[in-house]
């Protein structure tokens, strides 16, 4: 029990290279930090990296958040993904250059280990075009419609709104001709290649965070919790909950809470994993999801990062323009319909009825939309029930070859 309330931060190393000299990227990192301060985490991850910390300087405006709780527990992560769960878990960018061989702390993005890249998107930006000309509402009358976008734009707005948080920094994304160009780490030029891949498909398909999510949720509902504990503070009973096999990370903003708010719970007591998570996180007003596969505690107001699927409407679309066709009439007739899917929107259609309808039945998620594919982000049990509404306008899932 005490080893479990007791502050306490541990660190393994795990080296998977085979060669003399091992790379940054061939190390692997488990670490946790159970209520200890930020700083005690932070200088424990770059000893392990041999590296020296840059603490945040005055014009930072950092007000002390080295002093503040931080907890979280992971296992076997890149040094980059264990810099983005610290980050996460402290509340500031934290930046591991390899080459300088300093681990920085910063309310401001860095721009080390970035690269710029240019994607090629002419296949996007042709079948964009193809959605236009067959589906798009014309122009209003009265002149006032929004800046012409080329199809390249309107990819870029779309992988922005969706994929760029603010600790992304500052993009420099561009488009030049069909090609795009961004700014970014290696795991954000990732996210950009895995969202492009999604649009390209002819079944569209689930981003790796929401698979994860999936996963996670699953294995969290068939694995029972029957440890009983009396005043232990909210954020070791995560950390027994979680610690030695998914992982967690507490949002900075709550580190506080999980450190002051103590739960007991009776012996005999039996209920899943997801149970207990979900009556804590109603008792104690946060949310929960997935990032990497760990379990991410957040406020109710999170709105970063989440999982997304592409669904591919086409033949959806094709349906709902016939359908509309079969119900014009006679022009100047009262009480008739003269529009079709053209002037009724085309995708609009089916994310107007989406809005509604998730909206009474108490979803939340978010839509974007490209041509013919609807990129919806959220929960997975969101998602899923995004695609249930869909699947009762008449979209059919995309049957395994």
């Amino acid at each position: 029990m005490k080893s479990l309330t007791a502050t306490a931060i541990v660190l393994l190393l795990c080296v998977t290279s085979t060669i003399a000299q091992d790379k940054p990227a061939d190390k692997t990192f488990s670490l946790r930090s159970y209520g200890d301060k930020s700083q005690v985490a932070l200088e424990e991850f770059a000893k392990q990296l041999a590296c020296e910390v840059e603490t945040p300087q005055e014009s930072d405006d950092a007000g002390g958040i080295l002093d503040a709780p931080c907890w979280f527990a992971f296992k076997d992560q890149s040094a980059d993904k264990a810099a983005s769960i610290l980050s996460f878990a402290i509340g500031l960018n934290i930046t591991v250059d390899h080459a300088r061989k300093k681990v920085s702390a910063r309310t401001w993005p860095s721009t080390a280990n970035r690269s710029v890249k240019g994607y090629d998107v002419s296949v996007l930006a042709s079948r964009y075009v193809e959605y236009i000309n067959r589906f798009g509402a014309g122009k209003a009358a009265d002149g006032k419609a929004a800046p012409d976008l080329t199809a390249t734009e309107h990819l870029l707005d779309l992988l922005e709104e969706l994929l760029v948080q603010d600790d992304w920094g500052d993009t420099g994304s561009c488009c030049v001709g069909q090609r795009m160009l961004l700014n970014l780490s290696a795991a954000q030029h990732h996210k950009v290649r895995e969202l492009l891949s999604l649009l390209m498909g002819d079944k569209g398909g689930e981003c790796e965070a929401l698979a994860s999510e999936r996963a996670l949720r699953d294995a969290l509902a068939k694995a029972a919790h029957e440890e009983e504990y009396s005043e232990r503070p909210l954020g070791s009973v995560m950390g027994s909950m979680f610690g030695k096999d998914s992982g967690f990370v507490v949002a900075h903003a709550l580190a506080a809470v999980f450190s002051e708010q103590h739960v007991t719970r009776p012996k005999g007591a039996r209920e899943s994993k997801a149970d207990v998570l979900n009556e804590l996180a109603l008792r104690y007003e946060f949310s929960w999801g997935a990032t990497g596969g760990l379990v991410r505690l957040t406020s109710r107001e999170y709105q970063g990062e989440s999982g997304y699927r592409v669904f591919e409407l086409k033949e959806l679309l094709e349906r709902l323009a016939a359908a509309y066709a079969g119900q014009k009439t006679v022009p100047g007739k009262k009480g008739g319909f003269e529009g079709d899917i053209k002037t009724l929107g085309g995708m609009s259609v089916i994310r107007k009825a989406l809005e509604a309808l998730s909206e009474s039945a108490g979803r939340a998620f978010s839509m974007l939309s490209f041509g013919t594919r609807l990129v919806v982000s959220g929960s997975a049990e969101n998602i899923d029930a995004a695609a249930a509404i869909l699947k009762e306008m008449g979209f059919e899932e995309p049957r395994d070859e």
